[in-house]
């Protein structure tokens, strides 16, 4: 797993509603209709992304309220971030570029737009903003970068990093000029946006 930056503040999403049982709690997604159980410890990282702390004082809370050493809760953290950010559970605080006719780079920095709603199929999935009404099709490989890409800004090497790390069956050579058609596509579809200053909202 690519590191989650720890300087990014996260938030529920619009569409999470988290309720709290004995034991546990359950996080819905109203839009997709999903239910994602969570352990007590999860449901307490989750309470802390009030928009206000960054991942780094999570981790050291966390740390400091288990009377253990941030190295041993920091995977845990960044692995819970990464799977609640990819089903659309949580997301960063960030600015976007509003300007998107800026030439995009390949330094850019790039996030799924937070008002994208992402629906899981057999062979891939459908997004759909509801804003312009546009609906896009993407095939697994598609949906691999925009889980990735949904819980923090990344660049198109990354993405293409990602891609070879987990697709076996991607041809290498191909992958950085696909993962540019990809970008594009979504990008002029404003489906994927390009952020300001990953560090501020």
């Amino acid at each position: 797993m690519i590191p989650i930056d720890e300087r990014l503040r996260y938030v529920l999403s619009e569409e999470a509603a988290i309720e709290d049982f004995k034991g546990g709690s359950l996080l819905f997604l109203c839009q997709q209709q999903r239910l994602i159980e969570i352990n007590a410890s999860a449901g307490k990282v989750i309470r802390l992304m009030n928009g206000r702390r960054t991942l780094s004082r999570i981790i050291s809370q966390v740390a400091a309220d288990h009377d253990m050493g941030e190295d041993e809760v920091r995977n845990d953290i960044q692995e819970l971030v990464a799977g609640l950010g990819e089903h659309g559970g949580i997301r960063p605080m960030v600015k976007f570029v509003e300007n998107r006719r800026q030439i995009m780079y390949r330094s850019s920095k790039l996030l799924a737009s937070p008002d994208v709603s992402l629906r899981e199929e057999e062979d891939g999935a459908l997004l759909f903003k509801a804003e312009t009404n546009t609906l896009q099709i993407i095939n697994h490989v598609g949906l691999e970068i925009w889980k990735f890409i949904r819980t923090h800004p990344r660049t198109k090497a990354d993405i293409v990093v990602h891609l070879k790390n987990i697709c076996e069956d991607v041809p290498v050579d191909r992958v950085a000029n696909d993962v540019d058609e990809f970008v594009e596509v979504l990008y002029e579809k404003d489906f994927i946006r390009k952020v300001e200053n990953e560090n501020r909202s």
